[in-house]
């Protein structure tokens, strides 16, 4: 098999498509099919129009691969392997290497969360950061308004944005209130500059008076009504003194039915706090009902900036306290949904009942969202309270729940599939979070995300990167620099590799990059002809290490061994052939001496050899051989072959028992085909077919006159399968020879056979049979379908007396009378004189 893919490197843009063409060519004897794979890139990214391909020897087939990588996906080289593996056997695989290659992009989009708002002396507003490009950006917010009369400050200053991130930062503005007049409109512009190029947005801040126009107007009808009492006042003095007392006495009887709570000298108090961090929340109504009556509150209160509260002058008697408050669900003390379930405030006259406390929590909301990059399939998320070390936070293992850490308490925590796809449901809110994702091999991921009461968030994109760390350095031996050498850096299970400069000045140096930090990374550094080099570099947060240097030692080894044949003889003539990267030695077994021995020496140390053992009559056989500092020489490298073709063997017999002579076994693969006859001694049905090439076969068993038999087998280099088979009787004619006048039986007829399109009188019989005792006769292992004569003849030596035209049916017997397959009542009845 061959396959070349078009173009090999090729550059993209997140969210577009590059398009590849692979060509394969079938190098094999037989048709086969090659299943095609993307190996190295999600498979949500990859679409090929044709994932099979079916082709004959020697043809080529050519398909188009679609790789579309996802908005967010950060700046750099990306490798992939593409693989191509035949499913006809021989069994074969093969892989080329791909790269994409993502430019950096500097791309940032501002949005104003509200974009209006209206405030009087000091408006809050969110600020929604989202880096769409593909490389890291660290945004610096400014405000402007045109008449420069307000002032602007952010939270965070400094926001720092991983390609994909979106971030929402708080803003404040404050401006000098206006005394009177109409709302103030204060339009204004926030903006960043990334790579010397300004991103705004446009937001509007509508600022109330002190006094507005409707308090003006207020006051001016309180004048004009002072005035005019003043006039009418004299008039109606004794009117209003006569009614005086009937409307004191009346306003006493209603405030006292609708305040009997109001009327004495108990009290209570207490504070609101929030379940999550026992924070005070301000602004939560507390109303009390008497236990009476819970229809409505006798009376109603909002807790303060510092989330206290408290009645007073109440008269004794049992209470019920409910809280409320937007985003939060409602609570009675101290801790029930409802109020048959609360516990009672009880007060006695003079008594302040003071901790009446409760700590509430807001309406359950969902994080959700999705983790893009390379391959977010295990990587773990947590959702945390901020931790001054996020990272310290998170262990190893997926579960939910909250579980108390040194540095902070996980809410939630979850291991992401190949869709990267999240979302932590039942959080509670208000509360600002982390969310930190971590996957061994690549850049952990911290993003702080901010709850308002009741509301969830959703759309939040994470981005998974590989580290930021980077390791250099120079390869050297005994005389010099060593350019080619492979340096790999394991950090846990990932492993990334480079290869040493190779052309001067900088002949010998490396540098990897993209390194997970922190971590302790394992260095090993390989190079033909040199022993192996191992040593351990720790990185810091984001730190990048250099002048990093490996001496070598030169290395020498050799591998030896013996081959055997499938009789477990030596295997003298056989070709040893051995590749290590572009370098091949060969060599051939012994067939004299030490008979199927061989020694392949001079090999470079350290280095992972293939080798390849073949001869025409034995199927090739590889081994792989690890040659090490430790251990050079590689000695027993001992492989017993196999021969390189498969055989069949068996028995045909017939259903009725016993072996069938001269039947025809056949093996028939496209143009190939192997037949032989069965044997009619010493094992009469039996057959060998030897020779045959691996591969999938129809065995067909056939007889004369009889129904054939076809199988499926599949067969493999060096095995013998062993296939028995049964096959109906041939196609035969039978009867039953009688005295026309008293039905008794006729022994010693003579019944000859001819082929009716070739008899004339005095040809010789195809066959010949004579009726027993009971008259019956039957001539077997007959053509079928095939016109036959049948002609009987009594006594022996007499002119036939009668003849009959049969016609043959394959497996089965007929009457020589009509051909009837019902041969229980077939009757020829001849005049026999005497």
């Amino acid at each position: 098999m061959r396959i070349v893919l078009t173009p090999t490197r090729q550059s993209i843009e997140p969210g577009r498509e590059a398009v590849f063409s692979l060509t394969v060519t079938n190098t094999a004897s037989v048709i086969a099919s090659h299943q095609i794979k993307v190996l190295g890139l999600d498979p949500s990214w990859v679409r090929i129009d044709d994932e099979v391909i079916s082709l004959f020897p020697d043809d080529t087939g050519s398909t188009t691969i679609h790789l579309t990588l996802p908005l967010g996906v950060p700046s750099g080289t990306r490798q992939f392997v593409i693989e191509v593996e035949s499913l006809t056997p021989p069994i074969e695989n093969e892989q080329v290497r791909g790269e994409l290659v993502i430019p950096e992009r500097s791309a940032m989009r501002l949005s104003l969360d509200p974009p209006s708002t209206t405030a009087p002396k000091e408006a809050r507003i969110g600020v929604v950061l989202l880096n769409n490009g593909t490389s890291e950006i660290d945004a610096r917010l400014q405000g402007h308004d045109d008449p420069e009369e307000v002032a602007f400050s952010f939270e965070p200053e400094v926001i720092n944005l991983q390609p994909g991130e979106q971030f929402l930062a708080t803003g404040r503005l404050r401006a000098k209130r206006p005394w009177f007049g109409s709302p103030k409109v204060r339009s204004y512009q926030i903006s960043t500059s990334v790579r010397e190029q300004v991103v705004s947005t446009q937001g509007s801040w509508v600022q109330s008076p002190r006094l507005s126009r409707g308090v003006l107007a207020l006051l001016g009808l309180v004048i004009a009504g002072t005035i005019f009492a003043a006039v009418i006042a004299g008039s109606l003095s004794q009117v209003v003194d006569r009614s005086n007392a009937n409307s004191q006495l009346a306003l006493q009887v209603a405030q006292a039915s609708q305040n009997k709570a109001i009327a004495g000298t108990a009290s209570i108090s207490g504070s609101v706090k929030l379940a999550t961090t026992q924070a005070p929340v301000s602004g939560v109504t507390v109303d009390l009902y008497q236990t009476s009556n819970l229809s409505s509150p006798a009376a109603s209160v909002a807790t303060n900036a510092n989330g206290s509260y408290s009645f007073a002058s109440l008269a004794a008697g049992s209470y019920d306290l409910s809280f409320t408050g937007a985003g939060f669900s409602q609570l009675w003390y101290p801790d029930s949904t409802t109020s048959a379930n609360g516990q009672k405030v009880v007060v006695a006259n003079g008594q302040k009942r003071t901790g009446i406390n409760i700590s509430i929590g807001a309406l359950p909301v969902t994080v959700s969202g999705g983790v893009t990059g390379l391959s977010p399939a295990g990587a773990e998320l947590a959702l945390q309270l901020p931790a001054a070390n996020p990272l310290a936070s998170v262990s190893t293992g997926s579960n939910s729940g909250a579980t108390a850490v040194a540095n902070g308490i996980i809410v939630a925590k979850t291991t992401l599939t190949a869709s990267g796809s999240f979302s932590f449901t039942n959080i509670p809110s208000p509360e600002t979070y982390q969310l930190v994702l971590t996957k061994n091999g690549d850049a952990p991921v911290v993003q702080t995300v901010t709850l308002a009461s009741g509301q969830s968030q959703s759309g939040i994109s994470l981005v998974l990167t590989p580290g930021n760390g980077v390791i250099s350095g120079t390869v050297e031996g005994p005389s010099g620099p060593i350019g080619g050498a492979t340096i790999a850096a394991t950090v846990g299970t990932a492993t990334s590799s480079t290869v040493s400069l190779t052309t001067a000045p900088k002949l010998g140096d490396f540098t990897l990059t993209d390194l997970s930090t922190p971590a302790d990374v394992s260095l090993q550094v390989t190079a033909p002809g040199y022993a192996a080099q191992t040593l351990s570099v720790t990185l810091a947060p984001s730190q990048q290490v250099s002048g990093i240097l490996v001496t070598l030692q030169p290395g020498v080894g050799s591998i030896s061994g013996v081959v055997t044949t499938p009789a477990n003889t030596p295997a003298g003539g056989v070709t040893v052939t051995t590749n290590f990267g572009s370098k091949t030695l060969t060599t051939v077994t012994a067939s004299t001496g030490k008979v199927g021995s061989f020694t392949i020496a001079n090999l470079s140390v350290p280095g992972t050899y293939t080798v390849t053992f073949s001869r025409p009559d034995l199927l090739s056989q590889t081994v792989i051989v690890d040659l090490s500092s430790g251990t050079p020489n590689a000695t027993g490298v001992n492989t017993s072959m196999v021969t390189n073709s498969s055989s069949v063997s068996g028995v045909v017999t017939q259903t009725s028992g016993g072996g069938i002579a001269n039947a025809t076994v056949e093996l028939v693969s496209g143009a190939a085909t192997y037949s032989v006859q069965t044997a009619s001694s010493p094992t009469p049905g039996a057959y060998l077919l030897a020779g045959v090439k691996p591969g999938t076969y129809t065995l067909n068993f056939t007889r004369v006159g009889g129904l054939p038999v076809s199988t499926i087998v599949t067969l493999t280099a060096g095995e013998s399968l062993t296939k028995n088979q049964q096959l109906s009787p041939a196609a035969a004619i039978t009867g039953q020879v009688v005295h026309a006048s008293s039905g008794q039986p006729i022994n010693g007829a003579v019944i000859d056979l001819y082929l009716s399109a070739q008899y004339a009188p005095g040809a010789t019989p195809l066959a010949t049979a004579t009726t027993d005792s009971n008259g019956n006769f039957t001539l077997s292992n007959l053509e079928a379908p095939q016109s036959y004569l049948v002609t009987i003849a009594y006594p022996p030596g007499s002119a036939p007396a009668t003849s009959y035209n049969v016609t043959t049916q394959a497996g089965v017997t007929v009457c020589a009378v009509n051909g009837s397959t019902t041969t229980t009542s077939c009757q020829i009845q001849l005049q026999v004189n005497g």
